[in-house]
């Protein structure tokens, strides 16, 4: 990549030697973030935390995905959906995600510079799948306790409600 850049650089200074500079400037800046995003996969791993599951895609997307809002989560052995599929959101490009998680309701992924995206479906790809099932599960169980003990104390009238 970095001798494609000094050629480009080369290649326009020869036509216009300001716009040789811009182009060298723009292609390192280029350069760098994609270094960067490549350190933000690697130091911002994925999250499950009390109330949500947290993928964050390097610099490129954060998605937080409440555990009301997760429909199901399944290992993927068959062909996932196209990256352009609406609401599909991969955190993995390219190659194959090992789980697709479905939402329901649809959830909100926040993107680079503002960018937002509704997403149903996101694939996900894992290092180590036994410590995130296992984390997985204990979240979902612990989470449906809470939300179990939260509607027996309603029905007892604690919340003002009969």
């Amino acid at each position: 990549m970095l001798i494609e850049v000094i050629a480009l650089h080369v290649l326009v200074w020869v036509w216009n030697p300001g716009l040789g500079w811009v182009v060298a400037a723009l292609s390192l800046y280029g350069m760098l973030w994609l270094l960067g995003d490549w350190r933000a996969v690697c130091l911002r791993p994925i999250l499950v935390n009390k109330e949500a599951l947290i993928v964050r895609i390097g610099l490129r997307w954060t998605v937080q995905a409440p555990f009301a809002a997760i429909a199901s989560v399944r290992p993927e052995a068959a062909k996932p959906p196209s990256h352009k599929t609406p609401g599909y959101l991969s955190s993995i490009l390219p190659g194959t995600p090992q789980y697709l998680i479905a939402l329901n309701p649809p959830i909100v992924a926040h993107g680079l510079y503002g960018r937002r995206r509704t997403i149903t479906t996101l694939g996900l790809a894992v290092d180590d799948t036994a410590s995130f099932e296992a984390a997985l599960k204990r979240r979902f169980a612990d989470w449906k306790h809470e939300q179990s003990s939260a509607v027996r104390s309603m029905s007892k009238g604690r919340y003002g409600l009969r």
